[in-house]
């Protein structure tokens, strides 16, 4: 693992403390990895919806997109 050292205005720092001292977290380090993986997860959801809008519409119907996603979701397909 590697340590990172950040410099943090008193409010951000006071902030964080508040989050470990009502139990959300172990310690500021343990908050800080939070908001690091939330932040990447928010990302790759946006670059998938990002995708998606890239991708234009479909020339499929909506039951034929909700049969293949039933298919792919479901072990037996229904």
């Amino acid at each position: 693992m590697t340590d990172i050292t950040v410099s943090l205005p008193d409010p951000l720092a006071d902030w964080c403390d508040r989050q470990v001292s009502a139990g959300r977290y172990a310690d500021t380090g343990a908050y800080v990895r939070g908001l690091i993986e939330r932040d990447r997860s928010r990302a790759e959801v946006q670059a998938a919806i990002d995708e998606g809008l890239a991708s234009g519409l479909s020339d499929k119907s909506l039951d034929e997109i909700m049969a293949a996603a039933r298919v792919r979701v479901s072990p037996d397909g229904r």
